[in-house]
């Protein structure tokens, strides 16, 4: 068995060259889409994508590679990730995007003087930024706050570059030291940490082993909170039902996180993590209870 997580079949029509990925082992559908070439390299039509567990991931159309019209993407639970339309490539009036409680997350708006301007918001609905875009980069004074809607940095930008920094502690008073403090989240000392306590807490499902192989990997995205908790957790690379239950059993119960710091503030952010069931020797069926 190769490492692979997908196989893709392509043929070509009167259209273009229409292609199917699908997850290896379950077969369900990851990514249908019409490429102007047969090396699947210029997009020209409309893709959509999936969840391993068959929920939509995203969709929109493609014109030579370009983004033309509505462009939306969702959670793996199904709520509405972010919402947006594209001219040429290039956003128009608006773009939107929400948390998974549905909550507004992040607007961005056009103003009167052609100036786009970005304001992004806590699951709690209190605010987390806000600043101005230039060609999509961030440009000019932007402020930064926690979760409660504390100020923490006040930072100036030229052309998505950090030109200066101010952060501030959580009496309001302006810090002497400015260092960049951002971190991803981080288990105990790091990724090892994170595959011992999953070696100890992963079982192997009772009367079946993996085909023409030793072994089978799967991967695991976890939301990590500004507290460091697991808010949720799923499965982005399937091997099989069986074998993927048991790993999000085992990562539900992982102990807290370091979480992950930008702007001076803890912050959500996505972990994702590979984790290989082993056995001592192949076999040659499919899967076998």
């Amino acid at each position: 068995m190769s490492n692979a997580s997908f196989y893709s079949n392509i043929r070509e029509t009167d259209s273009g060259w229409y292609r199917i990925d699908a997850y290896l082992l379950t077969q369900k559908i990851e990514m249908v889409g019409l490429y102007e070439d047969s090396a699947g390299t210029i997009k020209n039509g409309t893709f959509c994508y999936y969840y391993a567990n068959g929920t939509p991931s995203s969709y929109g159309r493609y014109e030579h590679n370009i983004r033309q019209g509505i462009f939306a993407s969702y959670y793996s639970n199904g709520m509405k990730r972010d919402c947006a339309e594209y001219n040429n490539g290039y956003l128009q009036g608006s773009s939107l995007s929400w948390n998974m409680n549905g909550s507004l997350a992040d607007s961005i708006f056009e103003d009167e003087n052609n100036v786009y301007r970005e304001k992004s918001w806590f699951d709690n609905g209190n605010i987390s930024s806000v600043g101005i875009l230039l060609n999509g980069e961030m440009q000019g004074t932007w402020k930064f706050f926690d979760r409660t809607g504390r100020l923490t940095s006040v930072e100036e930008y030229d052309t998505g570059h950090v030109i200066s920094r101010q952060y501030f502690d959580t009496s309001g008073k302006a810090l002497v030291d400015t260092v960049n403090t951002d971190a991803v989240a981080k288990f105990k000392n790091g990724d090892k940490d994170v595959q011992k306590f999953i070696d100890k807490h992963l079982e192997w499902p009772n009367y079946y082993h993996i085909a023409q192989s030793d072994h089978a990997t799967l991967v695991i995205n976890m939301l990590i909170n500004e507290k460091g908790k697991v808010e949720y957790v799923e499965v982005a690379s399937p091997i099989h039902p069986s074998f993927d239950s048991l790993a999000l059993k085992a990562f539900r119960k992982i102990p807290d996180f370091t979480p992950a710091r930008q702007h001076n503030r803890s912050v959500t952010s996505w972990f994702r993590e590979a984790i290989t069931y082993h056995q001592d020797a192949p076999y040659l069926m499919i899967w076998s209870k």
